[in-house]
């Protein structure tokens, strides 16, 4: 099914949100493969036992199945576990690699190049316009005290002026050209 069967059926609605898997994508062939790069049956990576180094080759097998675009519960159904156990060895499976970087290696040979630099640009240009975002609103509030404190200051001047006693035109004089020379 592609992309635009789904969108047909589901009435021209945008599914630029989901995620279709790659096609001629064989979970299975991944299982075995794994199974095979890490020295393990495939029964041994579907069975139940929790030992470390199989637990880490379900972690590779969950993370490799999502990258080619398999939903939680596919997977899940796949290996035998829960959707919720899937999503947390997605999630962990980057970690989990800082002990173990041949599942890294193993994951990296089965999912297809993935482009950094292209996403590291995005990167770049989404923290560029936050921190644009950022000076602006902190040049505002500046601009905004600024104006705040000069307005006081003006205020201050004129009832300076106003209430000059009328024998001291130099008192006013002065006030008056402080208020001139503001901007």
């Amino acid at each position: 099914m592609t992309r635009a069967d789904i969108e047909r059926r589901a009435g021209g609605v945008a599914t630029s949100a989901i995620r279709l898997p790659e096609p001629g994508v064989q979970p299975r062939a991944i299982i075995t493969l794994i199974s095979q790069a890490l020295g393990m049956s495939t029964d041994t990576l579907l069975g139940p036992r929790r030992d470390r180094h199989i637990v880490g080759a379900r972690k590779c097998a969950c993370a490799v199945l999502r990258g080619k675009g398999l939903t939680l519960s596919g997977i899940g159904r796949r290996l035998g576990i829960d959707h919720s156990s899937v999503s947390w060895h997605v999630s962990t499976f980057d970690a989990f690699c800082a002990d173990w970087p041949e599942l890294r290696m193993i994951a990296d040979a089965l999912l297809p190049a993935r482009p950094i630099a292209a996403a590291a640009a995005a990167l770049a240009a989404q923290q560029a316009q936050i921190t644009a975002v950022i000076i602006a609103r902190h040049n505002a509030r500046r601009d905004r005290n600024e104006a705040k404190k000069l307005a006081e200051k003006r205020a201050r001047l004129l009832r300076r002026i106003a209430l000059a006693p009328l024998n001291s035109a130099q008192d006013i004089a002065d006030a008056a050209l402080k208020l001139e020379m503001l901007p």
